[in-house]
């Protein structure tokens, strides 16, 4: 269950276009809009001032938005508009037909400016409400984020430190190396010369050595 503390209550229905009425957007932002989102509400502010904690060096605020979507097939790239226009951390808890699940772009500051750089997305698995098991945890901001983060993303996250950003994109790297090894993988199968083959395979085992190595540290 989604357990977010009464006092960050804000339960608030935001107009689809004030996501875009002040910036230039596309015809086709303007009509994924409309045609995926059915009504968009400011369920939570989690901060400082709702809770008993501590601001953060990155984090000051994360905003809660409840999502009632028009379908269960949808395009991120909604999300991925509204975060980089918000100058805030978020969280979206979409709903469907009677299911509930979590999107998080990860967003780290951007230093030229007052946004943030979404640097990896995740997302739960569709689940009945009482599945989720959402709560804040932390005693300031930056670990009520890096809390969340972790709960959401799972197992999409490879490593766990104490360092959430290198702990992403060493995974986001070890993805990347895992992706090419398929595909080389499916080249060498369909290669039908063997010296061609013999050599891909060499080629094969350099790439394989990569993520074994990352796994050890």
């Amino acid at each position: 269950m989604i357990e977010l503390p009464a006092s960050t209550i804000v339960n608030k229905m935001v107009p689809k276009n004030a996501f875009y009425k002040h910036i230039d957007v596309s015809s086709r932002m303007k009509n994924l809009f409309v045609s995926d989102i059915e009504k968009i509400i400011w369920a939570n502010k989690i901060s400082p001032f709702t809770l008993c904690v501590s601001d953060g060096r990155y984090v000051h605020e994360i905003t809660v938005f409840d999502v009632l979507l028009k379908h269960k097939e949808y395009s991120k790239d909604l999300f991925l508009f509204i975060d980089k226009n918000i100058p805030r951390h978020t969280l979206f808890i979409l709903s469907f037909n009677g299911e509930l699940s979590l999107l998080l772009n990860y967003k780290e500051p951007d230093m030229s400016s007052s946004l943030f750089n979404v640097v990896d997305t995740f997302q739960t698995s569709w689940a009945l409400p009482n599945d989720l098991q959402l709560r804040v945890c932390g005693t300031n901001m930056d670990i009520i984020y890096e809390n969340i983060v972790r709960y959401v993303a799972g197992s999409q996250i490879y490593y766990s430190t104490d360092d959430l950003s290198c702990d992403i994109q060493k995974t986001k790297r070890r993805n990347a190396i895992m992706k090419d090894i398929s595909i080389l993988k499916s080249k060498i199968q369909a290669e039908p010369q063997p010296h061609k083959k013999f050599y891909m395979h060499k080629l094969s085992l350099i790439h394989i050595s990569e993520p074994t190595r990352l796994l050890s540290i």
